[in-house]
């Protein structure tokens, strides 16, 4: 099963012919990319103004951050507390407008310690070909609840 589609989106506000537009699942690979490689100064120019980033539910101080300063500055203060954590993208599934992102992390934390790969579940929305709202998991079932996958 192809998971890439065909969209009618904006990209970077220019508007494209839909040959030349990159699929939704393009562009989330792309993010993921970007972030892998620079962390959120790089990934921060495929976030929409308005974006929407909530954080799992298992972190102490889980909250929904509105609005591309808010969001850049927490994950900012987030990269600084690793060497280095990459997102390896095993699985997108699409939701209808949504996508669930499946991956796994690792990486080096701040102490040099290594960070054991472990599960992160993303539901992505898409806006003009930017990230408008990030969902985020560290449990499948979860996240399956969350996309209306499962009960």
């Amino acid at each position: 099963m192809s998971l890439c589609m065909e969209s009618d989106t904006l990209t970077l506000g220019v508007v494209l012919p839909v040959s030349e537009q990159k699929s939704d699942v393009e562009l989330i690979r792309e993010v993921w990319a970007a972030w892998n490689g620079s962390g959120v100064d790089e990934a921060r120019r495929f976030l929409h103004p308005d974006i929407e980033w909530t954080d799992p539910k298992q972190l102490p101080d889980e909250t929904t951050h509105v609005g591309l300063e808010a969001v850049t500055d927490t994950r900012r203060e987030w990269d600084g507390s690793v060497i280095r954590l990459s997102f390896d993208i095993e699985e997108i599934i699409p939701l209808g407008d949504d996508y669930l992102v499946c991956s796994k992390a690792s990486g080096i934390g701040a102490s040099g310690t290594p960070i054991p790969p472990h599960d992160w579940f993303h539901i992505v929305s898409l806006e003009d070909g930017l990230i408008r709202r990030m969902r985020t998991f560290l449990d499948r079932d979860a996240a399956l609840v969350a996309a209306g996958l499962s009960k």
